[in-house]
């Protein structure tokens, strides 16, 4: 067969196993699914990095910045762990401490001592940092409502639950599947 000739009869292989991903033995709507969740999750970051572009930062440094935000004083002692916000946002404990001393230098975090742990710091928001963000919330309100706002409460609790129970899920699978041969 030459180049040119148009080949057929190929079938890509099944790319899931588990039978409650199959519909007729096909796993169409299975990557039909993946594909749209990719689709999500660029509209994501997408919307993300230009909430983090208003406020003059990186997308990642918006979402450390508004964790510190929902996060601080939770627990009455004010601020929150950096291990707590690498936690939340399923990075390294490292890349939250480079992200905030780039957000100190800034303006927008400043670090406190921690009273449980002398060697620890707490992360806090600015009063500048507060103000940009209570500036933008409008803006913020509005891409969730546009991306989850049709959700039913019945919907909403399902995909939260499924995102996260996924997301777990997700770490498991490249260390079984991913893991070097012995």
């Amino acid at each position: 067969m030459s180049a040119k000739e148009k080949r057929t009869g190929f079938r890509l292989p099944a790319t899931v196993s588990a039978e409650s991903l199959l519909e007729d033995g096909s796993d169409e709507r299975f990557r039909q699914m993946i594909l749209d969740l990719l689709h999500l999750e660029a509209q994501m970051r997408e919307a993300r990095d230009r909430l983090g572009a208003a406020l003059g930062v990186t997308g990642p440094a918006y979402a450390i910045l508004m964790t510190i935000g929902r996060s601080q004083g939770a627990d009455g002692v004010g601020g929150i762990r950096v291990r707590e916000v690498a936690a939340k946002l399923h990075v390294t404990g490292a890349f939250v401490t480079g992200e905030a001393n780039k957000l100190v230098i800034a303006g927008l975090v400043e670090k406190r001592p921690d009273p449980g742990d002398r060697r620890g710091v707490r992360l806090c928001l600015t009063s500048v940092a507060e103000a940009q963000v209570e500036a933008l919330a409008p803006r913020i309100r509005a891409v969730n409502d546009y991306f989850f706002g049709d959700l039913s409460r019945t919907e909403f609790d399902t995909l939260s639950r499924l995102g996260a129970r996924l997301g777990n899920r997700t770490a498991a699978a490249f260390f079984e599947v991913f893991q070097p041969a012995a």
